[in-house]
């Protein structure tokens, strides 16, 4: 559950408990002490710089965080004029003296460190030549203070976040669980009967184009489903296209795992060898089971405006022609925009066309205010078609919404993710149990990365706060190998090499095991050690479906605080591509845009 109910504060002590764990890994595990000095050096740091400046960097701040940076604030006495390195640190040493003893100069580097991590590289850059005038006068001062000085203007952030990846490896080989291939499925789930209590197991992957993350989420799905009661596989994928493969699955006509599934760009990534096996493995269970306990298979996403349109007219033409063609009216404003659903939200930012919000919350709100007379004639096609028209809703909203800016868009469409998940669990009733396939970057919490920093968050996040401990992520990672991926948006599949990771890493963390593959509880409360460990902010490589090795840094990594984003870790030291199957090639752009992940 929430820790205070409100949404807000709940993301800002997360935030600020990550920069108190990485000031106590200098500084020692005392909590009290960490925040004490966070506070003091901060302020120290406020008190130098120019109003406005200082002021920038404040909106740079946790909530938290940004009221110990104002506490004791006098404006009209500001900046000080006292600028040399020892004077600076003089006044840390002061302020510190009411607390536990700690060394000035040590407490001023992690909190500089810690500020390198987190603030934007703008704004440090500008802090750094606001504090510049400092360099001038570093003969004033021993060369240990001069050190100091240099670690507070010019942090290397590569080489901080690369700072104890030795140590961390060692006490991941101590604590790990070593996995077998994943051709041997029931072996390999062994280790995963762990989360068998959970209500909710989300299951990542670093890439959308690995064969041994979909193979290792379908091992681990046929162990929670067989001996641990999960009943709904629900996947980051479109609702119509997963909807034919549920109907196969649960032997429900008209339902195929056919080349008109998934034919819209990215086709790989769910029309592929590994996915079909788990498919063809989830029909043959279903046949041993009553209708109403078979196994379902849902899609989660938001992209499908045209499909879901077409699900719902040919819903209510059978059911209700009547309303059948008050939905056409009201879906024909989307009429010019189906095929390329992004000109839409582009076309209304450029004024040249009507908002079709109204309508299509018209269409739910009817179709909802007759669910009862629906669901009587046949609730599943009734929760298929509602679920069609919620989508039609999320997308004309998506769409509409998306050039204003990335964070808006994305939050909207995990927040859809969330919803259509609680949907799932609501209807199956009191036993649901899900297992949830999507990216890393969805199912990891969102607040321990640099997505939730700039104020996006995901399906993950939303778990953790809804289900608390009833809801387990696992992420999954790699160092090298091949992936499907492709150069651009709607382009042609490529498998590609992917390169190994940077020195400043998760992933070098586990190449430095040197185990092949391996699963870390990062949630064990027995082994604080290991998580306080993990716990410095480290850059993390996320591959969706365009992979740019070229210029890797920019275009795949973020930063996180792994045991604060997943319960547990999936490594796999080399991996290799999907193998794709036909697929039947539809026109327009890929509604995926512009996330690929």
């Amino acid at each position: 559950m929430s820790a205070t109910g409100l949404e807000v504060f709940d993301k800002t002590l997360r935030t600020t408990n990550i920069w108190l764990n990485q000031i106590m890994g200098d500084l020692g595990p005392d909590r009290q002490v960490a925040w004490h000095t966070l506070g003091v050096v901060l302020r120290a740091l406020r008190d130098r710089l120019p109003l406005e400046l200082g002021a920038n960097l404040a909106a740079e701040l946790p909530l938290l965080i940004r009221g110990a940076y104002y506490d004791q604030y006098k404006p009209s006495k500001l900046p000080v004029h006292d600028r040399s390195v020892e004077e600076f640190l003089q006044r840390v040493a002061d302020e510190l003296k009411s607390g536990r003893p700690v060394d000035a100069a040590d407490a001023a580097r992690s909190v500089f460190k810690t500020l390198a991590h987190h603030v934007d590289l703008g704004q440090s850059a500008k802090v750094r030549d606001a504090l510049g005038a400092v360099a001038g006068q570093r003969r004033r001062v021993g060369p240990d203070k001069e050190d100091v000085m240099s670690d507070l203007s010019y942090t290397d952030a590569e080489q901080v976040r690369a700072e104890g990846a030795a140590e961390a490896a060692a006490l991941v080989r101590s604590a790990c669980v070593h996995l077998p291939p994943p051709e041997r499925p029931d072996i390999f789930a062994d280790a995963f009967d762990r989360f068998a209590g959970a209500r909710i197991v989300l299951l990542g992957e670093a890439t959308h184009g690995t064969a041994e993350f979909y193979q290792v989420r379908a091992a681990i799905t046929q162990r929670l489903i067989e001996r641990h009661g999960f009943n709904i596989v629900a996947v980051e994928a479109d609702w119509p296209d997963a909807g034919r493969i549920d109907r196969h699955v649960r032997l429900m006509q008209p339902g195929t795992y056919d080349e008109q599934a998934f034919a819209r760009f990215p086709t790989w990534m769910w029309r592929n060898e590994e996915v079909a096996a788990f498919v063809e493995w989830l029909r043959r269970h279903n046949e041993g089971l009553s209708v109403a306990n078979r196994i379902e298979f849902r899609g989660l996403d938001v992209y499908s405006l045209r499909g879901s349109i077409a699900a719902v007219l040919d819903y209510l033409g059978k059911v209700d022609p009547p309303a059948a063609k008050r939905a056409r009216q009201r879906y024909g404003c989307l009429t010019p925009w189906q095929r390329e659903p992004s000109s839409y939200g582009r076309a209304l930012t450029m004024s040249e066309h009507d908002s079709c919000e109204e309508e299509v919350v018209a269409q739910l709100r009817e179709m909802l205010g007759r669910r009862l007379e629906y669901a009587a004639k046949d609730g599943e096609a009734f929760f298929d078609a509602a679920q069609n028209a919620r989508i039609v809703q999320a997308a004309e909203h998506y769409y509409r919404i998306m050039y204003r800016g990335s964070t808006e868009s994305w939050n909207l469409r995990d927040r859809h993710m969330f919803d259509t998940l609680r949907h799932l669990l609501r209807a199956r009733g009191p036993g649901a149990k899900a297992v949830v396939w999507a990216h890393n970057s969805h199912v990891g919490n969102a607040a321990a990365t640099a997505m939730g920093w700039q104020g996006e968050f995901n399906i993950g996040e939303l778990c953790k706060t809804a289900y608390d401990d009833e809801a387990v992520s696992i992420g999954f990672g790699t160092d090298r190998g091949t992936v499907a991926a492709a150069d651009d948006w709607d382009g042609e599949m490529w498998v590609k090499k992917v390169v190994p990771a940077r020195s400043d890493s998760y992933e070098r963390v586990f190449r430095q095991t040197g185990i092949a593959r391996l699963l870390t509880y990062l949630a064990d409360p027995h082994r604080q050690d290991l998580r306080q460990a993990l716990s410095r902010p480290r850059l993390e490589r996320a591959i969706g479906l365009i992979y740019r090795p070229e210029t890797e840094l920019y275009s795949h990594y973020f930063e996180a605080v792994l045991p604060e984003q997943f319960d547990a870790y999936v490594w796999f030291e080399e991996t290799g591509a999907v193998t794709p199957l036909p697929t039947a090639a539809r026109q327009g752009m890929p509604e995926t845009y512009p996330f690929g992940v």
